[in-house]
């Protein structure tokens, strides 16, 4: 492995870049700006997982997500942690990360029981620009609260 290259076969450059999509755009989820999650994303990205037996294909269908997310009287904290940066067998950048997500309905303050906690799996492209963009979202749950 080149001395540039950190585990997993990728660079620092892309790493931080990884790691800059998935907190920002856990943070636009959470601060009312789901709306805007679709910048991060490439023209046909897949987000696996978001909606129970429904797979949100498509900026377009990822911007109608968005903007339904925006205005929901919900409450979220994503905690993303233990991220992992690599390169697979076909050279294609991904990542997993382990989510803890808080959720609330409504207003007020709500419960510090987590909702769910699980897997982000993605996948990143270059787009035209040469702009790393996230090509595919999956969510794997490994627990949920009895509420969820």
């Amino acid at each position: 492995m080149s001395a540039d290259l950190l585990p997993g076969g990728v660079t620092p450059q892309e790493r931080a870049h990884v790691e800059a999509l998935i907190i920002d755009g856990a943070w636009r989820v959470d601060h009312g700006q789901a709306d805007t999650v679709w910048e991060q994303c490439t023209e046909d990205a897949v987000l696996f997982g978001m909606r129970p037996n429904e797979d949100i294909v498509g900026r377009e269908a990822i911007k109608a997500w968005g903007r339904t997310r925006a205005s929901a009287q919900r409450t979220t904290r994503h905690v993303v942690t233990n991220v992992r940066v690599y390169r697979d067998a076909s050279g294609d950048l991904r990542s997993t990360s382990t989510l803890t997500m808080y959720r609330h309905e409504g207003s007020g303050t709500g419960s510090a029981a987590p909702f769910m906690v699980g897997d982000y799996e993605d996948k990143y492209e270059q787009n035209a620009d040469g702009r790393l963009l996230m090509a595919e979202r999956r969510i794997v749950w490994a627990f949920m609260s009895p509420n969820s």
